[in-house]
């Protein structure tokens, strides 16, 4: 990083398998694009001289020293969530483009202590260990898939019709529908929140199937 035109090296070091960079830039950077497409060079350079894949996060900018520990704890909050989320937060980068995200640690703990499960899930797991549906996966990978029927169909295995049966069974069994931004996102983030090992390790089994 220190050799690259027009970057200023701050300060650099290590703590276990995490590095810890600060750094400015000699010249203006034009939005969001720009800083994004700087980190992502500078992680397949990483990649491409030591060979290691990188997590990496970027806090917003700062223009003072003393904003330096709110800097770190926005970093680490990106990489937090990747871990978390791996499929999910793969193309989050930058603490400003964190969006909802941030909030899904906060809601995990939160919901640690609830004895009482999500009341949306309940009725398509529970249609799902009687009939033995897909319904739950179904609509995991749809809304995690921003709702594309094409690759939600292709993730699935599925023909596109089969697909919209799915949805509109979901719709029937559960008396909602995913128009309806309320319950679209909510539904979303109980899923995020409350079946994560289960969500990652169908994206995991994707990827390697």
């Amino acid at each position: 990083m220190a050799s690259y035109s027009g970057l200023q090296l701050l300060f650099l070091t290590a703590e276990h398998n995490r590095l810890i960079i600060l750094f400015s830039f000699s010249f203006v950077i034009e939005g969001a694009g720009g800083l994004s497409s700087f980190l992502h060079k500078t992680m397949e350079d990483m990649y491409k001289s030591e060979g290691c894949t990188l997590a990496a996060g970027c806090s917003l900018d700062y223009t003072e020293y003393m904003s330096a520990a709110i800097a770190y704890w926005e970093a680490v909050s990106i990489v937090e969530i990747k871990k978390l989320l791996p499929f999910h937060g793969r193309e989050l980068l930058l603490y400003e483009e964190i969006g909802f995200w941030a909030y899904i640690p906060a809601i995990m703990e939160q919901k640690r202590s609830r004895i009482r499960k999500s009341p949306l899930l309940y009725p398509l797991k529970e249609h799902d260990r009687e009939h033995k549906s897909d319904f739950l996966k179904t609509i995991a990978v749809y809304l995690s898939l921003s709702g594309n029927l094409k690759e939600s169909a292709a993730f699935l295995h599925i023909h596109t019709n089969t697909l919209l049966y799915r949805l509109n069974r979901i719709a029937e069994i559960t008396g909602k529908s995913l128009k309806d931004t309320g319950y679209r996102t909510s539904i979303f983030l109980d899923i995020l929140t409350e079946e994560t090992r289960q969500l990652n390790q169908w994206f995991v089994d994707a990827r390697e199937s």
